[in-house]
């Protein structure tokens, strides 16, 4: 079952940004996140499932320096686009 998981999620990686933000779905994403942020200051969260990694690093974006996050997928091919993604944002 966590093989056929990892190889669904490492097949759809690539469009996945692209039917979240279709959907609107990031952007509910952020608003109920929004409502928590400053909760979240000075924390260590664990995005379990943090596909591309968006969320992750829009909570890192907005709280202070002293929050730590990690991001973990059962997708490789999510993780690399997370960490591709992470090196744009430069945080």
């Amino acid at each position: 079952m966590k093989e056929e998981l990892k190889k669904l999620f490492d097949s759809c990686a690539y469009l996945y940004d692209y039917h979240m933000e279709s959907k609107g779905l990031y952007q509910a994403e952020k608003k109920i996140v929004e409502k928590i942020i400053p909760l979240l200051n000075n924390q260590r969260i664990l995005d379990v499932g943090t596909g591309t990694g968006e969320l992750a690093i829009y909570i890192a974006k907005n709280t202070n320096p002293n929050t730590k996050i990690v991001g973990i997928d059962i997708s490789p091919k999510m993780v690399e686009l997370a960490d591709k993604k992470k090196e744009k944002n430069l945080i």
